[in-house]
């Protein structure tokens, strides 16, 4: 459902109330994905569990996301598509009790514009007019492994970055409240930045909680 897919090849099994489709392969938002595909009680669409397992190399990010918002729960987008590339693989149980659906994987975004972080809040856009450049950082690559069990995401290895600094990111959020609880560590590059804050030091440590 609203996916545009292409040059699909796969091959497929039946047993009872099993369907395993392998060998899956075709081109998706300009990339490239290769799996495997498991259906347990096809036959009763409310019992129906879903096995994914899924490699997706060298997409557009803005194609993925549009194409996948109704399946993510994004809101329908009508801006320009957004730039950068995503690599991404998973192994997901999808299962009719949300409580039990559980998988792991990792995701990878790069050349993308993901956001600013203005370093000294309000600010920023003052000591922007003023030629600081600095003040305001734009963030253009993202990886990182995520595992979900029991309706908590758990991410790990979460990296941000952007030419002039790094950003790690490692918690949880669940998937029902929303509620996040992240540790982030944001370090900045030598340089400009170590005479502009000194005696600030050049790695700050965040606490990301609530909704």
């Amino acid at each position: 459902k609203g996916m545009d897919l292409s040059g699909l090849a796969l091959s497929g099994k039946l047993e009872g109330p099993e369907l395993e489709i392998g060998s899956l392969s075709g081109k998706f938002a300009e990339g490239i994905f290769t799996g495997r595909l498991g259906l347990l009680n096809w036959q009763v669409a409310e019992e129906t569990q879903y096995r994914i397992e899924l490699n997706l190399l060298d997409a557009s990010y803005g194609q993925a996301k549009r194409q996948l918002s109704d399946l993510l729960g994004f809101k329908e987008d009508a801006s320009p598509l957004e730039a950068g590339r995503l690599d991404t693989s998973l192994s997901l149980l999808l299962h009719p009790d949300p409580r039990s659906t559980s998988g792991q994987g990792r995701i990878s975004i790069r050349e993308a514009n993901l956001g600013t972080i203005r370093l000294f809040g309000g600010l920023s856009s003052v000591l922007g007019g003023m030629g600081l450049k600095f003040a305001s950082v734009k963030m253009d690559a993202f990886t990182a492994d995520w595992k979900v069990e029991n309706r908590v995401m758990t991410v790990s290895n979460g990296h941000v970055a952007s030419p002039s600094l790094n950003l790690t990111l490692n918690g949880t959020m669940d998937l029902e409240t929303k509620n996040l609880n992240m540790v982030s560590e944001l370090t900045l590059f030598t340089g400009l930045f170590s005479k502009v804050l000194a005696p600030v030091s050049e790695t700050m440590q965040l606490d990301l909680s609530g909704p």
